[in-house]
């Protein structure tokens, strides 16, 4: 198994260049986290540096614009839709609610400012963003059946992004509420039973702040325990993305399982040696780019996960230049 996460971390470091720049990122942060290497710090900070620039100016509309407008904003420039049943979905869901779509990007990008430790830093954005947070009903925002039925991953997502963040604990009544949705959701169509699967998946990833920390394996028995029971029912009607993510779940509460055989021998059977990755329906190394990153993180032998990367650090020991946008202009870090 060892070999072929090696395989695969080889095949997407050879070609790492022949993907978009938040795929890179996507990539090497989760390796980061796992490895603990150097080599993977210029990519995650160049990427986060363009997302830093492109955030600054939507937090500064803040007080022009309203957080729908902004939203529908971002929608237009990022060019924002859904092609699969789910993804359909979930564009839906924003177009209705594009106040929501802006508060979860900010949310993110907040999350990473401080998991990077770059708080300090970008404080022009970064306090007046949590600021206008705190006055937000986020509850309502969050605990809204419509949005934890068509895109629940990204709910729980930003629920574990704010405790992270010291804004807002909602995370047991958020893990009850939606819990209790999807037993009583009916799931008889595939793309309802991935979201099902996506949803919970999601509590135990968020809940280790993305691989920054492994969770108590208590807060999470009875979701562990429905995927022991269901995982030949998981693997006959989800993906290796998904199948992935539960075996993640398992590694990331550090509990053996008899259906981490199961996984591990659906995961392997998936690789392909000519390709040396995991494909995706033929689709090509960037559209099976996270069912790799996370076969590699469930698939490879680790005993400890890395918080960060410290970016702040990174930045003053090697004097990298870092553009902190201010409403007047730009100033530099290095």
């Amino acid at each position: 198994m060892e070999n072929i996460t090696q395989k695969i971390t080889q095949t997407y470091e050879s070609h790492l260049f022949s993907l978009s720049l938040n795929l890179q990122s996507h990539f090497t942060k989760r390796l980061w986290r796992i490895k603990g290497e150097e080599k993977y710090l210029p990519l995650i900070l160049s990427a986060f540096q363009l997302e830093t620039l492109k955030m600054a100016r939507y937090v500064f509309l803040l007080g022009e614009r309203s957080p729908g407008q902004i939203g529908e904003q971002m929608m237009k420039e990022t060019n924002y839709r859904g092609f699969s049943t789910r993804g359909q979905k979930k564009e839906i869901l924003y177009r209705k609610n594009p106040e929501l779509f802006f508060w979860i990007k900010l949310i993110h990008y907040l999350f990473q400012v401080k998991s990077y430790d770059l708080a300090a830093v970008l404080k022009e954005i970064y306090s007046p963003a949590l600021k206008k947070l705190s006055k937000v009903d986020l509850k309502s925002l969050f605990l809204n059946p419509l949005a934890i039925k068509f895109d629940p991953s990204e709910m729980a997502n930003s629920i574990y992004y704010l405790q992270f963040l010291g804004v807002l604990d909602l995370t047991g009544e958020f893990k009850k509420y939606l819990v209790t949705f999807w037993q009583k959701q009916k799931t008889e169509a595939d793309w309802l039973y991935k979201s099902k699967i996506y949803a919970l998946t999601h509590l135990v990833i968020a809940a280790s702040y993305f691989y920054q920390r492994f969770v108590p394996r208590s807060d999470f028995k009875d979701i562990l325990k429905f995927f022991e029971k269901n995982i030949a029912e998981i693997i006959k009607r989800t993906n290796a993305d998904i199948v992935a993510e539960v075996g993640l779940c398992f590694r990331l509460a550090q509990k053996d399982s008899p259906a981490m055989a199961k996984m591990r021998q659906y995961l392997l059977s998936q690789y392909q040696p000519k390709l040396g990755y995991i494909p995706n329906k033929g689709k090509g190394l960037a559209k099976a780019e996270h069912r790799n990153i996370i076969a590699v993180l469930c698939l490879s032998d680790y005993q400890k996960l890395l918080p960060g990367p410290n970016l702040a650090q990174f930045i003053r020991q090697k004097r990298k230049l870092f553009y902190i946008p201010k409403k007047g202009g730009l100033d530099v870090a290095c």
